[in-house]
């Protein structure tokens, strides 16, 4: 299991929990610039989210001043 890097609720990532990697949900998305990017307090780029954290980033960021 992975850990969403946003809220930390466990969920299963395809890339990474399978036994054969396969194409996650994720990789559908369109990717956003670095200058998009979710750091942490440390200043690194946060990795996998849960699909309700993303959804809700980008519904957020899709929104004008988002």
């Amino acid at each position: 299991m992975s850990l969403c890097s946003q809220c930390g609720i466990e969920f299963s990532c395809g890339m990474i929990d399978t036994v054969w990697a396969q194409q996650c949900w994720c990789m559908a998305l369109p990717t956003a610039s670095k200058s998009k990017l979710i750091v942490d307090a440390d200043g690194q780029a946060k990795t996998c989210m849960c699909e309700q954290c993303l959804t809700t980033l980008r519904t957020s960021r899709a929104k004008p001043g988002g």
